[in-house]
């Protein structure tokens, strides 16, 4: 059989096109680069916005609802529907993205939004009808996106599409933008809930979460396939086989033993076929045990440096704008310089990786050891740096995956990052317990144990990306 490859198209020209014995489909419209990017960049921002306003409407609704058996029944409905959510983050994205490596990228982006509408409007019609429907059933709501994959899944797709339309030197520049478009949705949620709740109540915050996420859907139904879809010898096999299968039980058989053999030939292509991608990826495993040590600032300066709670939250202001600004100029700024001096994309991007890790873990240990609130927030503004880690790392490791499994490498990488996120919690409290049995001195025992992880990484990092590293990029350059 013939195959049509693209190799010798750019990036930009990619186009939908799947092809068999019988016959070979081509548009003749390809996807615009700047098409894509603004229609990612508007469902990032739609699905960051509309799951804040969810949950946080689901908790005002369900601790309106009355009677004091509900409250204490609250906690346990959403340690119910945390587990249901870890569940979802970790099991199901990287089979969705193995598929979305062989069947394109928009069914499996669409298949996460709407898991998301149905667990928004199942909510919304048990909180309307809660004579019908026991309030503990909301835990119920959280499953249709364990068979979803959730945010995680949708996330994965949409940084595998970037992948698929912008050029290796544009992919980190193009991930600073979304994780500054995150940012900005994110606080703009919280602005408009504040706004709804106090005019209208939460019930028209959910509803308007649901309509978030209607026009998020409708975004990803504009957006065309991105990826080139051929049959590899295996999937030709495995259709044959499938083809001439008489029994369903036979069906049932050579499914399980295709989907099998796609999985461990996807893990095989990224944790053992290339030793240096199989090092990098579990660094966001380590750098996402990171995630506790920001959400619990609050707790450590008022109790280190006895500021008021209400003061201690211009600390996040201060944060989040510090995070935006990196990632909608300074990082992108930083990328078109190195580029511009001869930098090739892996030595950009490699660059970042590097210097994120480092300067991660001088500013943890600054935050840790900070004797006044002065040099806490110059950490603070060092940590900060941690987003060119973040949005280098994807561009690398865009760059080390075999084509043929992008959408799985990206969902691997959010699962790392989110079992990260998981075990940083207990992490973090079993230190903070610690350091504030052996006194205020040692409050900051979290964040030096943490900064002296990232260094750890940061080692390893540096060892994977020295020696004939540079040499290899330089030569596919060349190519």
């Amino acid at each position: 059989m013939s195959r049509a490859t693209n190799s010798e198209r750019s990036p930009l020209l990619r186009i939908q096109s799947r092809q068999s014995d019988a016959r070979s489909v081509v548009f003749s419209a390809p996807p615009s680069t700047a098409h894509v990017a603004v229609v990612c960049f508007l469902m990032a921002a739609a699905h960051q916005a509309a799951s804040l306003l969810a949950e946080l409407a689901a908790e005002d609704l369900h601790r309106a609802a009355g009677g004091l058996l509900v409250l204490e029944d609250l906690d346990r409905v959403g340690a119910g529907e945390a587990v249901l959510a870890a569940v979802a983050a970790v099991v199901t994205p990287i089979p969705m993205g193995i598929a979305a490596d062989r069947w394109g990228r928009r069914p499996f982006l669409v298949l996460p939004l709407m898991g998301s509408l149905l667990n928004v409007g199942s909510r919304m019609l048990i909180y309307g009808l809660p004579q019908v429907f026991s309030l503990r059933l909301t835990w119920l709501s959280a499953s249709f996106e364990l068979f979803t994959g959730g945010g995680t899944a949708f996330f994965a797709i949409v940084y595998t599409i970037l992948t698929d339309v912008t050029l290796k030197a544009q992919r980190s520049t193009c991930f600073f933008h979304l994780a500054a478009c995150n940012i900005l949705a994110a606080q703009i949620g919280l602005k408009v809930r504040d706004l709804i709740t106090d005019r209208f109540g939460p019930w028209s915050v959910l509803i308007g979460a649901f309509g978030v996420f209607v026009f998020a859907t409708l975004c990803a139904f504009c957006l065309p396939e991105t990826v080139h879809l051929s049959w590899t010898a295996y999937n030709e096999e495995a259709v044959e086989e499938e083809i001439a299968a008489q029994t369903a039980a036979q069906r049932i058989r050579v499914s399980l033993a295709a989907a099998y053999t796609q999985f461990t030939t996807s893990m095989a292509a990224l944790f053992w076929h290339n030793k240096r991608l199989a090092i990098l990826l579990p660094t966001l495993l380590v750098m996402a045990l990171n995630a506790q040590a920001m959400g619990s600032l609050i707790l450590y300066v008022s109790h280190r440096y006895r500021w008021a709670p209400d003061k201690v939250t211009t600390i996040y202001a201060v944060e989040s704008i510090s995070h935006f600004s990196l990632n909608v100029l300074v990082l992108p700024l930083a990328a078109h310089a190195l580029l511009s001096s001869g930098f090739s994309a892996r030595q950009t991007d490699t660059t970042f990786v590097r210097w994120g890790i480092v300067t991660a873990a001088a500013g943890l240990v600054g935050i840790g050891l900070a004797p006044d609130v002065g040099l806490f927030m110059v950490a603070l503004a060092l940590y900060a740096l941690i987003n060119a880690y973040h949005g280098g790392i994807l561009g690398l490791l865009s760059q080390l995956a075999c084509k043929d499994h992008t959408a799985a490498m990206f969902a691997t990488t959010r699962v790392l990052a989110t079992t990260g996120s998981l075990l940083s919690a207990p992490l973090f409290d079993a230190l903070f317990k610690l350091g504030i049995d052996r006194g205020k001195a040692w409050s900051g025992l979290p964040y030096l144990a943490l900064g002296c992880i990232c260094c750890l990484c940061g080692a390893v990092v540096f060892v994977a990306t020295s020696g004939g590293f540079d040499r290899e990029a330089e030569a596919e350059d060349s190519d």
